[in-house]
């Protein structure tokens, strides 16, 4: 039987985990709702992901001491970079900024550092966030930005992230965008970039249901639609997979245990169903403050009390209703 350590570690530190069972019972119940047979494999797929992609208090603790000692906000060799820094936080709704921010203040303040407190008087900004999927939260924040005069456009937004995500940082497209629509200059930096996009398909850091998924099931499961979403076969496996044939037979099925979810809203492998046949986005990061609805709807759709027809693995609190989903 595969290790489960990390799964329980997860599970343990979810900031929203079910009261009143244990990490073991709560994994295994949820485990149960798919084939006996295909229990082994989940668990080595999702296990060897989380060693790698799960971002715990102390990793987050970890990342923004990176950020102090390497991100130079401008002069690495002084304090005055980041007096003369100022820190956005726009999105008020995920909590995210707000709380690295929170911990970033907290870590300068131990240094004898901080930033600048008056967004007119700065000589830069700074955008913190833990992830960024499809790049729509920082696109939005600086739409509000832009439409809110909450910035002097002049000065440069420095922005980073714990991990992004190539479709939308390659090609600095999502700068340009910026840049085009907004008139912000913003620099985008990262402590880790996952592949994703299409040409990178056959070594993608996602989870991606193969081509051979559809040919399965294309009868009453399937729209045609979707065809033309899956990817080839893998060329290679990453160290993200422990094995890719597990991997692809977990693609397969997390895609079709997800289909019957909500699909007038919400795509199998996670991310709203914005345009025909997605599949979905296949996240593979997981935080202990909440389920990003970038992962596949197997771990975050549905209900514990069980009033909905899935038991999740991490429940996912939706910050747009105010509600856990």
């Amino acid at each position: 039987m595969p290790s489960k350590d990390n799964i329980i570690r997860m599970l343990n530190e979810y900031r929203y985990k079910p009261t009143g069972i244990s990490a073991e019972d709560h994994y295994q119940k949820w485990l149960n709702q798919f084939s006996s047979i295909d229990h082994d494999a989940i668990t080595e797929v999702l296990n060897h992901i989380l060693s790698i992609n799960y971002y715990s208090e102390q990793r987050y603790g970890d990342e923004i001491n990176k950020l102090v000692q390497l991100m130079n906000p401008i002069d690495p060799k002084t304090k005055t970079g980041w007096a003369e820094t100022c820190l956005l936080c726009p999105d008020t709704k995920g909590k995210s900024q707000l709380e690295i921010k929170e911990k970033l203040e907290a870590i300068l303040s131990a240094y004898g550092m901080e930033t600048c407190k008056d967004p007119s008087n700065c000589k830069r900004y700074l955008y913190l966030d833990d992830f960024s999927f499809t790049g729509e939260r920082l696109y939005n924040d600086m739409w509000d930005c832009y439409t809110k005069n909450l910035i002097d456009k002049t000065k440069k937004v420095y922005c980073y992230f714990f991990a992004v995500h190539t479709k939308n940082i390659r090609n600095d497209f999502l700068k340009k965008r910026i840049k085009a629509e907004f008139q912000i200059d913003v620099e985008i930096r990262y402590s880790r970039i996952l592949k994703n996009t299409f040409s990178e398909s056959k070594e993608s850091e996602v989870l991606w249901p193969t081509i051979d998924v559809y040919n399965k099931y294309n009868t009453a499961k399937l729209n045609a639609i979707f065809q033309s979403n899956f990817r080839g076969p893998l060329t290679n496996t990453t160290n993200l997979f422990c094995n890719v044939d597990i991997r692809t037979k977990c693609e397969e099925l997390f895609f079709l245990k997800g289909c019957p979810f909500n699909r007038s809203y919400w795509s199998p492998m996670g991310g709203k169903c914005n345009q025909a046949g997605y599949l979905g986005f296949g996240a593979t990061i997981f935080s202990y403050r909440n389920a990003s609805n970038a992962l596949p709807l197997v771990f975050w759709w549905g209900d514990y009390s069980g009033q909905k027809e899935w038991y999740p693995l991490i429940r996912r609190y939706d910050y747009s209703q105010q509600s856990i989903l």
